[in-house]
């Protein structure tokens, strides 16, 4: 009963009458795709290469742009909120840097002994315009000595053994 449908007669009709499409031209063998990025995770050892990499760019980057903020020899408390200022400063054009690496550069800046130890020193801390911005509260001082007495302790152990 379908057979008799009109719009079968007519589809078969048309297919009938056209023409058979071409053969494709034979292909080559596919070339193996590459691995992409993404295919399987990277191991903690390259992880921690990449990122060694993009922060130590992103250093560079910020110790050209601000070098009395970022001078490795006379580390200075950066003001609170700092991460907020270096943003503006790359969406106003004045910093040409990624985020990533600069978010990875300021946190190992932050975590070096020379930062912590100027933490602990006291006195004021830096804005990106160089000008003292607020003093380093007294908890964060004994947090920072704190946290130098505990790398300490914990590198005795390692250079008696």
């Amino acid at each position: 009963m379908q057979a008799d449908r009109p719009t079968n007669k007519k589809r078969r009709a048309i297919s009938e009458a056209a023409p058979a499409a071409p053969a494709p031209a034979p292909t080559l063998a596919a070339a193996p795709k590459p691995p992409h990025q993404n295919d399987k995770p990277l191991g903690q050892a390259e992880r921690h290469r990449r990122n060694a990499v993009k922060r130590e760019a992103g250093m560079a980057v910020l110790q050209a742009t601000y070098p009395t903020l970022f001078d490795p020899a006379k580390p200075v408390p950066l003001a609170l909120g700092i991460t907020k200022q270096l943003t503006a400063a790359k969406r106003a054009g004045t910093l040409m840097l990624a985020t990533i690496p600069m978010r990875l550069a300021l946190s190992g800046w932050v975590r070096s002994d020379g930062y912590i130890a100027a933490l602990a020193a006291g006195g004021f801390r830096m804005g990106l315009d160089g000008q003292k911005a607020e003093p380093v509260s007294p908890e964060h001082r004994a947090v920072a000595a704190a946290t130098i007495k505990k790398r300490q302790a914990k590198r005795k152990p390692a250079e008696a053994g």
